[in-house]
């Protein structure tokens, strides 16, 4: 891991909140992406396993409980708050890249468990290089 070299609290500040935006719009992205996946391919059953499911919902409640305590923080010291509705209206193009993903995933293992290795290669090297 890099070592993060900040000079000033306000940099801390700065990256304390791009790193929790990021978070908190991952974790929607994610499910947003399971969501749309249980509606389109499985009539809206959950497609987690319960304890994984569960991992993702305790995902969300955490972003969600550093963003406030965040935003508690910046807000006691007069800096930007972080919308939580602004985040979680844009995930767009990490839930598409998330399905994509899923989707050449699916597909390379298919592949694989029909014997046809190159194949299988070769749609995981498509995904890499979208």
């Amino acid at each position: 891991m890099i070592p993060i070299q900040l000079s000033t609290a306000e940099d801390f500040l700065g990256l304390w909140r791009q790193k929790l935006c990021a978070f908190l719009a991952d974790v929607v992205a994610v499910q947003r992406a399971v969501d749309l996946t249980s509606e389109r391919y499985f009539d809206g059953h959950d497609v987690l396993f319960a304890d994984v499911k569960e991992r993702l919902t305790a995902s969300h409640e955490s972003a969600n409980s550093l963003v406030v305590a965040y935003n508690y923080f910046a807000a006691e010291n007069g800096k930007e708050t972080i919308d939580v509705d602004v985040v979680e209206r844009c995930p767009g193009r990490k839930v598409e890249k998330l399905l994509n993903e899923w989707v050449m995933s699916s597909r390379s293992g298919a592949l694989v468990a029909r014997g046809r290795l190159f194949d299988a290669r070769d749609e995981s090297v498509v995904l890499v290089w979208r």
